[in-house]
């Protein structure tokens, strides 16, 4: 099964969704809230988990400075609702 860590600024109804389609997911808002991303990817890189996030600057993290990652999906869907970016 796959594993994901959503950073805490993803919106929740995605989180919710994929919980309740049983795919195990660790939200940094609910355990870690408030760390930086290097400790985000860390985590993620520690549970062999692919990384959600909106925000950008893991691309910095992974790309540029050629940091560990088991994956990054990055979720940039201006003007949805959470609701419609969770389908």
């Amino acid at each position: 099964m796959i594993k994901f860590v959503a950073d805490e600024n993803l919106d929740y109804p995605i989180v919710q969704l994929l919980r309740e389609n049983n795919f195990e997911i660790i939200y940094i808002l609910e355990s870690f809230s408030g760390i930086d991303d290097e400790e985000v990817l860390k985590i993620s890189n520690t549970e062999n988990a692919i990384l959600i996030t909106p925000d950008k600057d893991f691309g910095e993290l992974v790309f540029r400075l050629k940091k560990a990652h088991s994956g990054v999906i990055l979720v940039r869907l201006e003007g949805k609702k959470p609701r419609e970016k969770a389908k």
